[in-house]
Formats: structure tokens, sequence, C-alpha cells
């Protein structure tokens, strides 16, 4: 049994909470100057390395502290030490070494606990990786078993490794002599931990399908490649050019064995532009195959050449581009600007994006901000956190990390006085609107049907068409529901069954126009959720998408909702458990685009 799986904190954490005008929440988790939890008495942290977290808010933190150099290195776990430097500690095998740093780690969702450490073996350093202390392969001992390979050949480098939440590994290393580089896919039994299977996916010197080179060798960057929980492995390769190929197609991005971008391809979210290089690109992929790209279009323009953009069900949507106005929620006449393009970008299993941006303000202590989609998490200069403002906003992946599931995000700030503070973040999407006739009444449930709503971009109108989202939850299961959308609001609403309808002062219209997109009929399934069956939200699993993308067109009328105007919305469904023929309401919601 393994049992470090699930070790939810249980968020007993009230004290240390506050709310930033973001409506995001901070919890400090860690700082410089900071007692080193279980160190050496009067031990205090001096340097923090790389941050994790997991959809439980497990979180992992890489530190140095004051106390005796040949032991100051830690990473701790939720607080406790999982790692020492010169110690066994969190090192079951093999027996007799001592830690000497960590390269890199990863806690995934069951709380497995991955890192690739670098050891001191007979006076010299050496590599681990190890899972739940105990090591899964050593340098030059560990033998590759992947078919394809010549048997009997050892691990003569380990590069990087990355898990899922399905007790599946890539790693990337090296075999036989340290240039025969390989990516491999690596499956492990779910109750021991231990190595069932390997498989090679692309080795130096193979040519990959798709591709007419032979590879050079790969990227270990942990931002470039990774494996989903659907067990798709993407990566990065770099082929030879001497005689095949040339430095302006040489580099690719591979999903498995398909290969997705060629550097020279067509650039999707501007189809007048080729990829540029990918050597300092980043990318993330969620088990969907929804993924984000942070890199580089080949216009000869510099100062236009940066992008953020979202795969999204097939549809590539730009999160920013250089040269281009700011997200509304940072305001201003602003421009994005390239520098800060390029960090780590994780994406979620709905499609969110944590990512860095950078613009024109002429004042430099206030030009970039930590975003989520559209909005802003931490804002440099201006987010202010138990009265100390963040100086300098997180990019590497060393700094700033997501839960799969976007509940949560750690990062690692410079706060006033350049104290190195790691905070977890929750509450990532502010949301958007205002609340009225909240809450709703009860339904027979027992619970009162929630409204909320979010812009999937950030900007409320965008290119002329409405960028709002709403979800419907603490709904009766397997009852119908649909949306509504009035251009006033009244509190506290007339009484109709067992709701109040809020919408009542002007004119109000239903989505529920069949064949249209102005069509939100849906039915709530067993979480309370309602799910939407009119093929009208792009939100969600396919097939079980939820809620409702709103249309710019008013529902049953000539009428476009359009930026600066402000509409209010809410949920009409059935409740047939409360009596026969009884329906309720949701709250209401007004925004305004």
């Amino acid at each position: 049994m393994n049992l470090t799986k699930k070790m939810g904190l249980g968020l007993g954490l009230a004290s240390l909470l506050c709310s930033v005008s973001s409506a995001q929440t901070f919890t400090k988790l860690i700082a410089e100057g900071d007692a080193v939890p279980g160190g050496e008495p009067g031990e205090l942290v001096t340097r923090i390395d790389n941050v994790d977290i997991n959809n439980q808010g497990d979180w992992a933190v890489e530190l140095d502290g004051s106390g005796d150099t040949a032991s100051d290195a830690y990473t701790l776990v939720n607080g406790v030490i999982a790692f020492e430097e010169g110690t066994t500690t969190g090192i079951a095998t093999p027996v007799g070494v001592t830690s000497k740093f960590i390269d890199s780690m990863d806690i995934n969702d069951n709380g497995d606990q991955l890192f690739l450490v670098g050891i001191d073996l007979a006076g010299a350093t050496d590599y681990i990786v190890i899972r739940n202390g105990v090591t899964i392969y050593q340098r030059n001992v560990s033998v590759c078993t992947a078919p394809g390979l010549a048997m009997g050949m050892t691990y003569t480098g380990l590069n990087e490794v990355w898990q899922n939440n399905n007790d599946q590994l890539l790693l990337a290393a090296s075999v036989g002599v340290l240039t025969d580089q390989v990516m491999i896919k690596v499956e492990l039994d779910p109750m021991t931990g231990a190595i069932v299977s390997e498989t090679l996916l692309a080795m130096e010197t193979d040519t990959l399908p798709g591709s007419i080179c032979p590879i050079a060798g790969f990227s270990a960057s942990k931002g470039r490649n990774g494996i989903t929980d659907a067990g798709d492995v993407f990566y990065y390769t770099d082929d030879v050019h001497a005689g095949c190929g040339d430095t302006l197609t040489d580099a690719n991005l591979y999903v498995n064995t398909t290969r997705l971008y060629n550097e020279g391809d067509a650039f999707p979210a501007d189809m007048t532009q080729e990829f540029d290089h990918f050597s300092s690109a980043e990318w993330d992929m969620n088990s969907a195959g929804d993924f984000v790209f942070a890199g580089f279009d080949r216009n000869p323009d510099s100062l236009v050449d940066s992008w953020i953009f979202t795969s999204i069900g097939g549809v590539i949507t730009p999160l920013a581009h250089e040269g281009d106005p700011v997200p509304a929620s940072i305001g201003g006449p602003w421009i994005t600007k390239g520098f800060g393009f390029g960090g780590t970008v994780p994406i979620d299993e709905d499609g969110n994006v944590l990512w860095m941006i950078d613009w024109d303000d002429t004042d430099t202590t206030i030009d970039t901000a930590l975003m989520w989609n559209g909005n802003i998490v931490i804002h440099e200069g201006v987010t202010v956190i138990d009265g100390n403002t963040c100086d300098n906003v997180p990019n590497s992946d060393s700094e700033i990390a997501m839960s799969d599931d976007g509940t949560y995000a750690i990062a690692e700030c410079d706060m006033t006085g350049g104290i190195d503070t790691v905070y977890m973040i929750t509450d990532l999407d502010p949301g958007v609107g205002v609340t009225f006739c909240d809450p709703a009444n009860a339904n027979s449930t027992g619970d009162s049907t929630t409204l909320s709503g979010t812009f999937l971009t950030g900007g409320g109108i965008m290119g002329g068409q409405s960028d709002l989202h709403l979800e419907c939850k603490n709904g009766v299961p397997a009852e119908l529901g649909y949306f509504l959308v009035g251009d006033t609001s009244d509190e506290p609403g007339i009484v109709v069954s067992s709701g109040n309808l809020c919408l009542t002062t002007g004119p109000f219209y239903r989505y529920n126009v069949s064949g249209t997109t102005s069509n939100s009929v849906g039915i709530f399934n067993a979480a309370g959720v309602l799910e939407n069956f009119a093929g009208t939200s792009t939100v969600g699993p396919v097939g079980m998408e939820t809620g409702f993308d709103v249309p710019d067109a008013v529902a049953g009328t000539p009428q476009v909702i359009t930026a600066g105007s402000t509409w209010h919305f809410q949920v009409w469904h059935r409740d047939t458990p409360a009596g026969v023929g009884t329906s309720n309401f949701s709250n209401g919601l007004s925004v305004t685009f």
C-alpha cells in the first residue's frame, strides 16, 4: 500500500488567508527568513528554488537553509521534510548513498512524490529517480528494457522525468553512451510502484513519422515535455541538418509519434506567418489534447513576433500577441510586449492557462502580471498580500505551478524588501458580474441553484462576439433548465412556483430557441451541474459540456450585446421532486461587457 497518497491539507489555514483586490485568495506557505521546518536549531530559509501543487492542495517546495552547508538543502512536502541534503532522508534505496540536491520534483493528484535527485556516490555526483521514497532508476545501474534497444544497455544519463495521475512516467535519458538520448514511456504497478514496462518513443538518430531527418537531440526542459492522464506524451525534438535539413526547419513538437508542428509550418494564430525557433518556446497539454503554446512566429519585425495561444477542441485562440492591446482586466492604453513570453504556461483540464504578460507602461515597476486566462492574478508593484507588495512576478517552471483541475496555483514572489515568498493561490477564476436575488430560494435538494459567469478569454466582447460563459450548479439532478436574459434586474422579483423571477422590471427573454446559438437547454447531472444539451457550450469534456456560451445576439430579438452594455441573467429549471409542475430559479447575475 502506498502510504504517501492522499495527503490533503484540509486547508486548516484560515488564520493565514487574506484576500486582495483581484479576488484570489493567497496563503503564505514559506518565505526567506522563516525557520526551516524540521531543520537545525535556528536555521533560516535563505533561498527557494522549485514549487509544485496538486488538486488536493498538497504542495512541494525546494529550499536552502542557513545551517551546515553539507546538509542545508531541503525539499518540503506540505511543510514536512521529504529530502535533506547530505542525509538519507527520503531515500529508501540504494543503501549507503546520501542526497546532494534535488534536480526536479513533482507531486501528482494521488500524492505520489517524484524526484530527480543528485546523490553522493563514493565521493562523486550521480543521479537517481525516486518515487515515494523508493529509487526506481539509478544512472549506470538501471537497465533499459524498452524493445528496440540492445539488451542490457544501462541508463548513462537521467535528464528529466514527468508523471501523470495514472502510474505512468515520461523519462528523458541517455543509454549506452551519453549521446544516445531517448524518450521512454514507463508503466508502473499501481500497487507497488515498480516498473512494469518501458516503451521507446523516440531516440537520437531515429527518423520519426512526419520528418525526413534523423533526431539530433531533445530538450529536457520541464516546460516543453510531459505526459497527460490520457497517456499521451508531448515532447520537443531537434533534427540534424548537416546534409539533410536546415536550421529553419529542424525543430518539431510531437505528440506520441505524431508531429504536431514543424518549425517552418504555418503559424496557426496568424496564417501569414510560420513558426520560428522552438528553442525557447514552452507548451503544455491536458488530457483532452487541448494545449497552450508560448513562442514565436517568423515575422521579421521582432516587436510583434511573440505569441501565447491555446488550442481548445481544435479552436485556436490567442491569449496574447506582442504589439496587441493588453487584456481588458489590465486596463489602460497599453500594448503587449514580448519580454516575459516563453515562460512556463500550465493548462488545466478545462483549458484554463496560467501565464505571464509584460506591457509597455513606462513605469517598469508595474508593467508585468501573472494572468489566469484574461484575468490578473498578481500585478507587479500593485498586488498587496499581508501588507507587502509583490515586486517581481514569477514566470519560470521553478516559480509557478497549477493543479491539473485549476483549483490551486503556487507562486514564488519577491515581496517588499526582496523577501522571496511562496504562496498558495485559490479562487483563480474571479468570475464576472454582480449577483442579485442571492441566494435563490432553496430547491428540493436543500441547496440554492447558483449561477456564475466567466469571460473565456477576459474580453467581454471580443471581435464583436460575446466572450461570456455561464455556469449553473447546485441544481436538481435529472431536471431540465435553461438561461434567461433581461435588460433590467428586479429584487426580490416576483414569486413563480417555488422561486423568484428577478428579471420582471423590463422585458426578458429565454435562451431556448431551438436550432440557434440562443438555445441553452440542458439537464442537471448527478452532481447538480447543468449540462448543455444544445451544443452551445465549449466548456467541459467533449459530450459533457456544461453551462452556456452566451452569443452576442439577444435571444429572440434583433438586439445585440455591445461593449459597455449591462445585461442580467438567471436560470429557470424544473423541480419535480418538490411537486408535479413545480419549478424554481437560480440567483441572478448582472454582467457589464
